[in-house]
């Protein structure tokens, strides 16, 4: 009889840790999941801001500027922003509506005041766009752009 009741004990105490290990791991298995789902939450009202941003500044720079000249008249209002004029290393047409820009060693800044530019016409439209790291300053970038002006 001290044998059954031995045994019952230890397939209690088994029982008893199994259990325990049991409301551990799905304790943890639930708290990571929350915490996934809450991390995912909050990237997406970040990107859900961030969109809204987009969207009123795109609201608020709307231009009804129009281009008139040719496009690379429009390479010259560029080479105008501080120091692109070293930065352009290629403009070239492609036809009368279709230019093809190459500009290397850009900052941020740089950048975004080219594409700022770009974007206040409305008859000029980015056909092709491509930003690669600097092969010779790996803080800057290059960009190659094709531009289309609708007449």
């Amino acid at each position: 009889m001290n044998i059954k009741l031995k045994e019952h004990e230890a397939l209690l105490a088994l029982l008893v840790v199994v259990l325990f290990i049991g409301i551990v791991v799905h304790a943890v298995f639930l708290s990571s999941t929350k915490n996934i789902i809450s991390s995912t939450e909050a990237i997406n009202d970040q990107y859900k801001k961030a969109y809204q941003l987009y969207l009123k500044i795109k609201s608020n720079n709307s231009s009804n500027r129009v281009f008139k000249s040719n496009l690379l008249l429009f390479v010259q209002k560029l080479q105008g922003i501080d120091d692109l004029k070293k930065k352009i290393v290629g403009a070239s047409l492609a036809g009368d509506n279709t230019l093809h820009l190459r500009l290397t060693m850009l900052n941020l800044n740089e950048l975004v005041d080219v594409l700022k530019t770009i974007e206040g016409y409305s008859n000029i439209d980015i056909a092709k766009f491509s930003i690669s790291r600097s092969f010779i300053s790996k803080d800057k970038v290059d960009l190659i752009v094709v531009l289309r002006k609708e007449e």
